[in-house]
């Protein structure tokens, strides 16, 4: 009996023992599954927070390049790339999506550069005087040639009038007596002025030019709707109607063509209309106390009474670009949908003041004064700025160029009108002298009228 009790109370134990054994077992199991689940969890996690959000984005920035992504999901390694996309945090998640969007930005405007022409939007053509496309204006061509500056137009003698009592003005022939033509030395910067016109003032305002300061630059184009090379002027093609409220296409336009054919031989651009008169010898000489090597947009500052923020060069006084800039405005600028491609308007400076103060030159519109704080580039003519005086209406809004920007353009009379001064828009109409003055101003300035 003892020993079949024992043998009993042996098997119990054994039986015990294999079961605590199998028990500790699936404890094991349990304790490693549930493990394994947090791990899936978590990593599942990680992915939804990082990859997820930067695809949406994607997405939302351009619904084709995600579809093309999600067809090839094996995607290149970011070698200049420091950050791990699936190693999320809350600094480094935007990080992963401003990067996301810089490249699909990027390849938007390269698809748009293939489609669109060779500089994202269209390719601007040129017309001889037969209409013919494919002609390429000489830009020397003024300068080499340059036409006889006469002293009579249209029965009004330039000279006959003593100064102070001609287009001028009394206190406008002050402001010009004050102003010293630079001398040009070695040449080293060279400018192309262009002007945007139309065949009506062909006779009137561009022959004017281009028996004044138009020879003066290093090159010189006048662009129109109809060739006449004697005067500078180029039949150029661009979207839309010649009419000035499509001035933006048109001046597109022409620094698209600048670019395409003129960029490496020239380091200043200036643009402007043709009831803009010009000194270029002072701009080249501004030009040359100002780099080359990053953009510059300089001119006559503006800033919209509803906007102060919103500071750009004013068209009457025209601007001035470098090239770096317009490297700029046409590889980048003009590929973004961001700058109006399609759009028709007038307002040509304000549209590229807008469009480079946000992709190109972040302070906007170079206000270039003197060392006097005396101003440069004048939106009227000598005889408004010779006797304006804080108070007299205005449109270049002094008070908010100074309040949101710093900029001192509120001198008065005779103070502001520099010794370097580079350009005055004439803008009011004038009966008597049909070129709106440019034929005076080009006399009395460069002494012209005394020599008679």
């Amino acid at each position: 009996m003892r020993n079949n009790n024992n043998c009993r109370r042996v098997t119990r134990k054994r039986k015990n023992g294999k079961e605590a054994s199998t028990g500790r077992l699936l404890q094991r199991v349990i304790l490693i599954a549930i493990g394994a689940t947090f791990i899936l969890v978590f990593l599942s996690s990680a992915y939804v927070v990082s990859v997820i959000p930067e695809k949406k984005h994607q997405e939302l920035i351009n619904p084709t390049t995600a579809l093309h992504n999600n067809n090839n999901k094996e995607q290149p390694d970011d070698k200049n790339n420091n950050v791990k996309k699936n190693d999320v945090t809350p600094n480094n998640a935007a990080v992963v999506i401003e990067e996301a969007a810089s490249t699909t930005v990027a390849k938007e405007e390269e698809e748009a550069a293939k489609k669109e022409g060779p500089y994202g939007n269209e390719a601007v053509v040129a017309y001889d005087a037969n209409g013919n496309p494919g002609y390429i204006h000489d830009p020397y061509y003024v300068k080499n040639h340059p036409l006889p500056f006469t002293d009579s137009f249209n029965q009004s003698h330039i000279c006959d009038d003593p100064p102070g009592q001609g287009r001028e003005g009394p206190a406008g022939n002050r402001g010009l007596k004050k102003i010293k033509i630079q001398p040009v030395v070695n040449n080293d910067v060279k400018l192309l002025c262009m002007v945007y016109s139309y065949e009506g003032n062909h006779e009137t305002l561009v022959r004017a030019i281009a028996e004044t300061y138009g020879p003066h630059c290093d090159g010189f184009m006048v662009a129109s709707n109809v060739t006449d090379v004697t005067i500078g002027a180029v039949h150029l093609g661009h979207r839309g109607l010649e009419v000035y409220g499509n001035m933006w296409s048109k001046v597109r336009a022409m620094w698209i063509y600048a670019h395409e054919h003129y960029l490496n031989d020239f380091d200043w651009f200036h643009i402007g209309g043709d009831d803009m008169f010009v000194i270029p010898e002072n701009i080249k000489y501004a030009a040359s106390l100002e780099t080359t090597k990053k953009p510059v947009h300089m001119g006559a500052a503006m800033t919209e009474r509803t906007r102060p923020g919103a500071i750009y060069c004013g068209g009457g006084a025209g601007y001035t670009i470098n090239r770096p800039t317009l490297h700029q405005m046409i590889k980048r600028v003009f590929r973004s949908k961001r700058c109006f491609p399609d759009a028709t308007r007038s307002d040509e400076d304000r549209t590229i003041g807008k469009c480079l103060r946000d992709m190109v030159v972040p302070k906007g519109c170079y206000h270039n004064l003197d060392e006097l704080n005396q101003t440069r580039y004048h939106h009227y003519d000598a005889e408004f700025h010779a006797t304006w005086r804080r108070g007299m209406g205005e449109n270049w809004n002094y008070r908010e160029l100074m309040e949101h920007h710093g900029i001192n353009s509120y001198q008065e009379r005779l103070d502001s009108i520099s010794e370097t001064s580079t350009t005055f828009h004439l803008v009011q109409p004038d009966k008597i002298f049909p070129d709106k003055g440019l034929r005076r101003y080009h006399a009395l300035l460069r002494g012209l009228c005394q020599q008679k």
